[in-house]
């Protein structure tokens, strides 16, 4: 699955999901995580033998000043796993400037039900000093061998700004035209060609859904079974995505493979048992219509 399914959060910006890419104390090499395949690549070797202080990972669907999703160090004495996900909660931010502009690293502890040790940390500067320093010391000195890159630290900002700065994040997110839940190497490629006899085609479809969206802009962020519950129009636009799913629908003059139909047979066969209620069902269809899209992206990078 890809991990450009994965909510923002639960109550965002007091509850968000932060997809992890880089564990603490690993081995001094960044990794990112591909938003749509969820493949977790090797961005670089860092050329400072130094080690990430935190759990290193990002918000899904923000975008940053820097043109990344908005950056998050996860406070917590064990290192997660890349790919993985926690829910949080901000609790300050590191603000700082770098080559390529603003670089704003939002600071988080793991919500209570996921780790409780953290319950009376308010703010960042409720944490030991020597964390801090730590954080600090790592970000002003990491890309210190490798030319052409520099950082500056601007200083440390409280619980407040870091909401503030997730909000900014989303609706940077939102605005931009050319994020899309379809991978653009899809979208592409379906533009291309000509409509399928049994309804439009994916992009004419898709900008249709976006300009013709009666719910608030917050259901893209808290989930597709809000937008399919409050959206007439989203529910008008589930029986091409019905269609799409059973291969009729068509990208680049070729049907959907007959793998992708018995995946999705497969996968209402799994649920079955625990459908409750048309929006349940809708938004699952929705969110397989969307995965299978993503599939077909595979031949090519996005990011």
């Amino acid at each position: 699955m890809g991990l450009d399914l994965v909510e923002s959060g639960r109550a965002v910006p007091d509850d968000i999901n932060v997809i992890i890419e880089i564990p603490m104390n690993s081995e001094p090499v960044k990794y990112e995580v591909d938003k749509a395949s969820g493949a977790i690549f090797v961005d670089r070797v860092l050329m400072t033998p130094m080690r990430y202080p935190c759990n290193y990972g990002y918000i899904p669907h923000t975008l940053s000043g820097d043109g990344d999703p908005a950056d998050v160090l996860v406070i917590m004495p064990l290192p997660l796993l890349p790919g993985s996900v926690i829910r949080c909660r901000p609790i300050g931010m590191l603000k700082m400037t770098d080559e390529a502009g603003v670089d704003t690293k939002i600071i988080a502890v793991p919500v209570d039900k996921v780790f409780p040790a953290y319950s009376k940390i308010v703010t960042a500067q409720d944490l030991p000093e020597h964390t801090l320093d730590r954080i600090q010391h790592f970000f002003e000195h990491y890309k210190d061998l490798e030319k052409g890159k520099w950082v500056k630290v601007e200083g440390w900002e409280g619980p407040e700004a870091a909401r503030a700065e997730i909000m900014a994040s989303i609706e940077s997110y939102l605005a931009a035209p050319e994020q899309t839940e379809l991978r653009p190497s899809l979208a592409k490629r379906a533009a291309m060609a000509p409509s399928s006899p049994d309804g439009p085609s994916i992009p004419q479809w898709w900008q249709s859904a976006r300009d013709r969206c009666q719910s608030p802009p917050s259901c893209r962020i808290h989930g597709i079974d809000r937008c399919i519950e409050q959206c007439q129009s989203c529910q008008r636009h589930l029986q091409f995505l019905r269609s799409l799913l059973c291969g009729r629908a068509k990208v680049s003059g070729q049907p959907f493979s007959a793998a992708h139909r018995a995946a999705q047979a497969d996968r209402r066969a799994r649920t079955a048992s625990h459908r409750q209620g048309d929006v349940f069902r809708d938004g699952q269809e929705l969110r397989r219509a969307v995965a299978v899209s993503g599939a077909l992206g595979r031949d090519g990078r996005t990011d």
